[in-house]
C-alpha cells in the first residue's frame, strides 16, 4: 500500500490525498452536511486558508425547520454554492 510505503496511517494517508487534491484545485470552499461531523471539513479548510460551508440533504430536516421542504432546502443549498463559487 502507498500509505505503509510512506510511513503513515491509512486515515493520515487519506486525509494528506484529500488535503493535497484540495490545494491542486484551488478549493475556495470546503463543503459539510449538516448531518455529518464538520471536524474533517474544518481542519481541511483551516489548513487551505478558506471557509466552509453546508450543504443540507432532506435528511438533515428537524423540528426547527419543519416548515421547509425539499425545494426549500436545495434553494438553500444552491444559494451556499453560488456563495462559494462567486456566482451571481
Amino acid at each position: 500500500m502507498a500509505y505503509e510505503e510512506a510511513g503513515v496511517s491509512r486515515r493520515n494517508f487519506l486525509g494528506l490525498t484529500l488535503a493535497a487534491s484540495a490545494a491542486a484545485a484551488a478549493c475556495g470552499t470546503v463543503f459539510t452536511e449538516r448531518l455529518a461531523s464538520p471536524k474533517l471539513a474544518d481542519t481541511l479548510a483551516s489548513d487551505l486558508d478558506t471557509e466552509t460551508a453546508v450543504l443540507d440533504p432532506i435528511e438533515g430536516l428537524s423540528d426547527d425547520d419543519a416548515d421547509d421542504d425539499y425545494l426549500d432546502l436545495m434553494r438553500e443549498n444552491l444559494a451556499a454554492l453560488q456563495r462559494a463559487g462567486g456566482c451571481p
